[in-house]
């Protein structure tokens, strides 16, 4: 995954061209990446993305990682509440869990964080969607 990452391509690239060498600073990244992952960082605080619910999410610092336990809120959300209007997500981190709830259900997502630096990771998922969030930082 790091090295997929310090060539910009996704992970199945480098199954398809395992002849492709690795340009200078193509090294210069991966060296980095396994430095910083060798050091503790979690790796998708090194690749700035985490899959939730068969969708991708940017991640950084100040979020907590989305956990694959939590899809099963959105499991169970969808059982016992699958024509909610409105969807409120306290804490909201990344924004995966509003995020996906609005996509799977079709309810207003409102999401607030007490972080202004996580509600701003939130702000900005995801970026190629043509759905409407709406987006609070509490003060």
């Amino acid at each position: 995954m790091l090295l997929a990452h310090a060539i910009r391509q996704e992970r199945v690239y480098l199954y398809a061209h395992p002849e492709r060498e690795l340009q200078e600073v193509e090294w210069l990244h991966y060296g980095r990446y396994l430095h910083e992952r060798l050091n503790g960082k979690p790796t998708q605080y090194i690749t700035g993305r985490q899959e939730f619910y068969g969708r991708e999410f940017r991640v950084t610092p100040d979020v907590l990682i989305p956990r694959p336990e939590t899809e099963h809120v959105v499991e169970v959300a969808l059982r016992t509440a699958p024509a909610a209007a409105r969807v409120l997500d306290v804490g909201t981190g990344s924004g995966a869990l509003a995020v996906t709830l609005q996509l799977e259900t079709g309810a207003e997502a409102w999401a607030t964080d007490i972080s202004p630096a996580a509600a701003a990771v939130a702000a900005g998922m995801p970026a190629d969607s043509v759905h409407r969030y709406t987006w609070r930082s509490a003060i």
